[in-house]
């Protein structure tokens, strides 16, 4: 722990006053400590009021007093009962006050040491990280996004929660944005891998610098010839901030040119807060979660595919598929 001295003025009026002027330079001077001592010794979290203490002056924090066992809550330590609050180290604990990890990133927010990790969980300066090998770039989600698109040169495209919107078929990376209500922005990478066989991987992430799964889904959906379309959905997009790369796992496979000629295949993307079917709509509310549907070209009607060899012939004609993962 540091804190910095601002130069305060010994207080003159005799021998007294230098001594309470003493006191507050000394207050205000820089320090270090094991912060060690402020945790808890039974689960090594940072103390933080009501703090408890038993006779014999053994700090525990509120929760773990809680699961001792016995009426009277015996020390773990010295099996003293642990009953009196600690008003001298809550003090303690309410004055030591610490930086951000990331100040070094611009973060200026200070607080009290017990409030930092649940600071840095939401800091929005925490950094996230390229996933190009030998590259080593961190930075913020929006340094990120620019790091990207300049100094690799991958595709910018910018898109609206809700609405679809249409990524080509190419390999490599692709960079999707969108700005939100809150000012935060989206940042998704779209990575259609080089094919080892006539076909694409397609992989969606959510780049964000805290890794807890997000509530966003997504459907993916294509056409290779005429009367096919097929959607890929995912009730939630894996989030990253990179630390350890692009994590393994496809949404789907797709081909780079249509069937029937030479143009390039369009990827259908919508990305939301709720999980999305798009076109879909319809249709899914029909389906079973454990099933595929799919319909012919010629008729509207929806069919079970059963795996048999007319359902694999309806396929091929002409059909759309809905996937879940």
């Amino acid at each position: 722990m540091e804190g910095n001295s601002n130069g305060s003025k010994i207080k003159e009026g005799g021998d007294d006053g230098l001594q309470q002027g003493v006191a507050i330079m000394v207050k205000k001077q820089q320090v270090t400590m094991g912060m060690e001592v402020l945790d808890c010794p039974l689960c090594s979290t940072p103390l933080s009021p009501p703090i408890f203490q038993c006779s014999m002056g053994h700090f525990i924090c509120s929760p773990c007093r809680d699961k001792l066992p016995g009426t009277e809550k015996a020390c773990s330590v010295c099996s003293k009962p642990v009953s009196d609050r600690c008003h001298g180290m809550e003090r303690v604990i309410a004055s030591v006050v610490v930086p951000c990890s990331y100040a070094a990133r611009r973060c200026a927010h200070v607080m009290a040491y017990h409030d930092k990790a649940e600071h840095e969980e939401w800091c929005p300066h925490a950094p996230c990280f390229c996933p190009e090998k030998g590259c080593g770039f961190a930075g913020t989600k929006a340094a990120l996004m620019d790091h990207f698109a300049a100094q690799h040169k991958w595709p910018v495209k910018a898109f609206k929660y809700y609405e679809p919107f249409e990524v080509p078929v190419k390999a490599g990376m692709h960079i999707l944005w969108c700005g939100g209500e809150d000012k935060d922005i989206g940042l998704f990478l779209l990575n259609v891998t080089f094919p080892e066989s006539p076909l694409h991987g397609v992989s969606l992430v959510r780049v964000h610098p805290h890794p807890p799964e997000s509530r966003f889904g997504c459907s993916v959906g294509f056409s290779w010839f005429k009367g096919h379309y097929q959607v890929s959905t995912a009730d939630t997009i894996h989030t990253t901030s990179l630390s350890d790369g692009l994590p393994t796992g496809y949404l789907c496979f797709v081909p780079e040119a249509q069937r029937e000629g030479s143009r390039r295949v369009v990827l259908r993307v919508t990305i939301d807060s709720k999980m999305v079917y798009g076109v879909e709509d319809e249709l899914e509310e029909e389906c079973d979660d454990d099933k595929s549907y799919i319909y012919g070209e010629e008729d509207d009607e929806v069919s079970e595919e059963d795996g048999d060899d007319d359902g694999e012939d309806q396929v091929d004609e002409g059909c759309v598929g809905l996937i879940r993962h």
